[in-house]
């Protein structure tokens, strides 16, 4: 090799090395302090940015997990998840905050924050288009939410957030009780009346203090009638007209009075997807 060509790529070395150094100067300057990541997250969160917001917090969690701006920032990241309408993140990082911060004075927030992640988890953009009862169709993430909010009553009962869970808890076991009547009355519809019954005796006694227990007992009473079992049948009207007198399931005759018209189940899912224009609205049982 020549002195020239020598030259050259020593010349082509230096100026690789430049660039190289130059590119990790500016890679350096990019990464931003912990303070500047949650600043930035929390004037993202103000502007109702909340994608942005997210990657923000995520970013601090990634640059800096430990930090004196660490465990507010698993904090506004579940909240900036929540609004962002994105609960099973928010869920998610609400149950991480837990396991990493056991001792925080902000803990009961996210276990709160926990159950109303789960409380939304099963709602979807037609919830609000579509003629279909909350109660009449898969409520398990409710259940679990009930299961969550109970679990922050039962370790922080003075919480700020105590009040709005309870408030939940009812509606929930509300909802719960109807779906299970919803099932029962289908059942009995169906002529499935021991299925019937026992869907009845489990809003009855899981759930005594819900408005669906009057249809419940009533729903009961028919089903022993064509069970072949009239003296049990006769008991639950009599309870039922004790407990709730002028109650509108029992007639003037004192007999049950019980509508087991068509609903939501008996309705094709093209009738109930164009909003009953089109499709059938009293559709055939499959039996």
């Amino acid at each position: 090799m020549n002195r020239l060509t020598r030259l050259g790529a020593l010349a082509l070395a230096c100026l690789l090395s430049a660039c190289a150094g130059h590119h990790l100067g500016s890679k350096k300057k990019t990464e931003l302090t912990d303070q500047q990541y949650f600043d930035q997250g929390v004037e993202a969160l103000k502007d109702h940015s909340y994608l942005t917001a997210i990657r923000k917090f995520e970013d601090l969690d990634s640059h800096y997990p430990v930090g004196i701006y660490a465990e507010q920032g698993q904090l506004e990241l579940m909240y900036a998840h929540f609004m962002n309408l994105d609960y099973a993140s928010a869920g998610a990082t609400a149950e991480h905050f837990i396991k990493l911060y056991p001792s925080s004075r902000q803990l009961d927030y996210a276990y709160y924050v926990r159950g109303i992640s789960d409380f939304h988890a099963d709602e979807g953009f037609f919830d609000g288009i579509l003629p279909i009862h909350s109660a009449w169709r898969d409520i398990g993430s409710r259940e679990t939410a009930y299961k969550d909010l109970k679990a922050l009553l039962d370790r922080f009962p003075d919480s700020r957030f105590a009040a709005d869970a309870r408030q939940r808890m009812i509606f929930i076991r509300n909802q719960v009780s109807e779906h299970e009547l919803h099932v029962a009355i289908y059942y009995a519809r169906r002529g499935a009346y021991l299925a019937a019954a026992n869907r009845a005796r489990n809003v009855i006694e899981g759930f005594p203090s819900t408005p669906s227990v009057p249809e419940a007992l009533a729903v009961l009473s028919y089903s022993y009638d064509h069970l072949g079992l009239p003296h049990l049948a006769e008991g639950v009207r009599s309870a039922l007209t004790l407990n709730y007198p002028g109650t509108p399931y029992i007639d003037a005759h004192g007999q049950v009075k019980l509508d087991l018209g068509a609903r939501n189940d008996r309705r094709s899912m093209w009738n109930i997807l164009s909003f009953g224009l089109f499709g059938s609205s009293d559709s055939p049982d499959l039996d």
